[in-house]
């Protein structure tokens, strides 16, 4: 029997009706077009909660949110709750994810003593000149292996992102370390920036993922299937 290969792709923030095969007159997507053509679109599906964590929670572990006590954004989901991709590791799978996870809080926590790997200002503002979180990201992650975080929305964003940013263009990267200064930015529906679309957080995504893939596509990882979040 063979194992198929799983690609979970999942967009922040992302309406059901923002779509052309959901009869979007105006906007544009061929590609998620095509995958409901060729595939199957479920037209009468309802998350869990209403808030971010909560769903992203449910959908790692397979449980409620009065089972994995993620009850809304602020709070931790605890490392002791089994999750899909530790239980894909134990039967010899590659797990990995870029992009956005938000399974500990990005913001304010619900309790001060909580500690995130997500939280922006450990990877915006250094701290007694050294970044916490940078290059001490937890590894593996809620059973990912491998893990490029995008932290943030639109174009108030941070994460592995900012480090590829700061490479690419150092004074955008500059840039966009402004913006966090006024976190009205982040909770803001838009935000004025500067990014050229080749530098938005969906080309990093995109590029990171197809990093990780080609080696599969090449044959180097032999029969070990992959489990990809992007």
């Amino acid at each position: 029997m063979s194992i198929e290969n799983i690609l979970f792709i999942i967009s922040d923030q992302h309406r059901a009706d923002h779509m052309g095969c959901a009869g979007n007159p105006v906007i544009k997507t061929p590609n998620l077009d095509q995958l409901a053509r060729e595939g199957i679109r479920f037209t009468n599906a309802f998350c869990t909660n209403p808030m971010c964590m909560p769903n992203r929670a449910t959908m790692l572990t397979g449980y409620y949110p009065n089972t994995h006590k993620v009850r809304s954004n602020g709070m931790i989901l605890s490392p002791d709750i089994p999750t899909i991709t530790e239980t894909l590791v134990n039967l010899d799978w590659r797990t990995a994810a870029f992009g956005k996870l938000h399974h500990q809080f990005n913001t304010h926590p619900y309790r001060i003593q909580d500690k995130s790997a997500e939280s922006f200002g450990d990877w915006v503002f250094p701290k007694e000149g050294y970044y916490p979180v940078r290059g001490n990201f937890p590894i593996p992650y809620y059973g990912y292996q491998e893990v490029e975080r995008v932290i943030g929305h639109g174009s108030v964003c941070t994460g592995h992102y900012m480090n590829w940013l700061e490479e690419k263009a150092p004074l955008l990267a500059e840039s966009m370390r402004k913006r966090w200064e006024d976190i009205d930015n982040f909770f803001a529906v838009f935000c004025e920036n500067d990014l050229p679309v080749e530098l938005y957080t969906s080309a990093y995504v995109a590029e990171r993922t197809i990093t990780f893939l080609e080696p599969h596509a090449n044959g180097e990882y032999g029969d070990h299937p992959f489990y990809v979040h992007c």
